[in-house]
């Protein structure tokens, strides 16, 4: 794979064997020592950055091993290795932003342009990334200069088969722990935990934005994300004709910060803060596990963005296309809090909205949506306020529901179980959430309605009973017959997810020395 391509002249990759042109062009990287492998990482990202050498006629990179980003393994230093002088090696900062000169900590003198964010300054990548189960860990990205990522943009780029593990961000734009911004590209079997990402506008667990593609086969965990106007477990923002399926997200703390500058709609969500879907979105088997906290809010005193909206799956959907939303297969396990809020309790002003629901905060246009299954702990809360003229709405499933283009909203077994007996000291329990979703419910009024609500008197009975639904779901002429969900977790504490995303092993060979690599043609 690496034959006619080799490190040159401070990391240039150089092919140096005359006549090979026709051939499948692939780089490994990770070889090597701990420092050795930082390095190719660093050389590759500058390469294709700076369009060094024959660095983007590559038609493929490959992990062949680990590699750990931390400033120092064991107390020691690491260092950047020049492959062509070791004179010219230099101290690593630890920061992936500024990996050579972090400004001694003080980012305004930060030097930014050997950023190992590939991708980053619009130098979009743009070819095959396959991480071949290995692990990229204890990535620190701490920047002013742009968005933030692993990558940075992929445009009709293909990222498979990596592990990441603890990915700590602090920028002042799009950010997410893979990409900030991917356009028109293929990702999947990718698994994640241990994601604290502090942003700006677009902020997502995995992507910051999404403009079109498809993303699939994820499994993240232990994730905590913050950024203006769109915040979201999965993505900040979409956009563009977009499938997302076969996704398991455990553990979500979801924020959207008020902004001033943009005066655009916030929203926060489990899977994605803002979802503008008139090209069309597909959401399909996915499983949102233990949704701690997911909060959108605005400030009137800042006099721009006055509208805030939450939501355990999407904060806002605003589909004015001619392709109805589609979601299928839906599991949201263990909601906590929802709240979509103006900061200041400052109360008056024209024009404001608050939006709170236990799937959508706020639906604009056509939608299909079947097989859907919430569970609200016992102690769920969800909470919409500080809008004008009393224009805070909540509902248990639709927080808010736009009427101006009569959409049709279609439904088809959607399920929600709740604490029917909350504690008096809780305010604003799921129980008493009733707005938009009520045109839905099934029930003496509404017999038709496709939203049947399953209250339970006690955490114990609630999960059982959740758990017997999905498990009956599993059966013959069942929904999920053919990607039966499983427990991954434990009885005490369910963590469910399709059998397929499960079943994505992303488990580099047994020996990391003969990995198994396939040309093709």
């Amino acid at each position: 794979d690496n034959i006619g391509y080799d490190y040159f002249e401070n990391g240039t990759i150089t092919n140096n064997k005359i006549g090979q042109k026709d051939f499948k062009k692939a780089i490994t990287l990770g070889n090597g020592n701990a420092d050795e492998a930082l390095s190719e990482w660093y050389w590759f990202a500058n390469g294709w950055n700076n369009n060094n050498g024959d660095t983007r006629s590559v038609d493929e990179f490959r992990l062949v091993g680990n590699i750990d980003f931390s400033k120092q393994l064991n107390g020691q230093d690491r260092y950047i290795i020049d492959f062509s002088n070791n004179g010219n090696n230099k101290i690593y900062t630890g920061n992936y932003a500024a990996p050579t000169n972090n400004g001694n900590g003080n980012l305004a003198n930060a030097d930014y342009s050997d950023a190992m964010i590939v991708g980053a300054n619009s130098k979009e990548f743009s070819v095959v990334f396959d991480g071949s189960g290995y692990t990229l860990g204890n990535v620190d990205i701490d920047t002013t200069a742009g968005a933030a990522g692993i990558f940075g943009i992929a445009n009709s780029a293909e990222i498979k088969n990596l592990a990441i593990d603890t990915i700590d961000i602090d920028s002042l734009y799009f950010a997410g722990a893979l990409v900030d911004w991917a356009m028109d590209s293929y990702i999947s079997n990718i698994n994640v935990k241990n994601v604290d990402i502090n942003g700006g506008y677009g902020v997502g667990g995995l992507i910051g934005q999404i403009g079109g593609g498809q993303i699939s086969n994820i499994a993240m965990s232990n994730i905590k994300v913050e950024g203006l106007e769109a915040a979201g477990g999965l993505t900040g923002f979409t956009g563009g004709k977009l499938t997302i399926s076969d996704i398991t997200l455990s553990d979500l703390w979801v924020y959207q910060k008020p902004e001033r500058a943009n005066g655009n709609d916030g929203g926060a969500g489990g899977l994605i803060g803002y979802a503008n879907a008139y090209d069309g979105i597909t959401i399909e088997n996915v499983v949102l596990n233990q949704i701690h906290e997911v909060v959108a809010t605005f400030d009137r005193a800042m006099g721009q963005q006055l509208w805030a909206s939450a939501g355990g799956l999407v904060g806002i959907l605003v589909n004015g296309g001619t392709s109805a939303s589609h979601f299928e297969n839906i599991i949201l396990n263990g909601i906590g809090k929802i709240e979509a809020k103006e900061i200041n309790n400052l109360v008056g002003g024209a024009n404001s909205q608050t939006q709170a629901g236990g799937f959508i905060g706020s639906l604009s246009g056509d939608s299909n949506t079947q097989n859907v299954y919430l569970y609200f702990n016992d102690d769920s809360t969800i909470k919409a306020s500080g809008a004008s003229n009393n224009q805070d709405y909540v509902g248990k499933f639709y927080g808010y529901v736009g009427t101006y283009n009569n959409p049709n909203v279609s439904l088809n077994n959607v399920n929600l179980y709740y604490n029917d007996n909350p504690s008096p000291s809780l305010a604003n329990p799921i129980k008493d959430a009733n707005s938009d979703s009520s045109d839905y419910y099934d029930s003496m009024n509404n017999p038709n309605g496709q939203i049947f609500l399953n209250p339970y008197a006690n955490a114990t009975q609630g999960k059982e009973t959740f758990k017997q639904a999905l498990e009956k779901q599993n059966n013959s002429g069942g929904a999920f017959e053919s990607n039966k969900i499983v427990n991954i977790g434990d009885d005490s504490n369910p963590i469910y997810s399709f059998e397929q995303t499960t079943g994505s092993n992303i488990t580099p060979p047994t020996d990391s020395n003969t990995p198994n690599i396939d040309l093709g043609n």
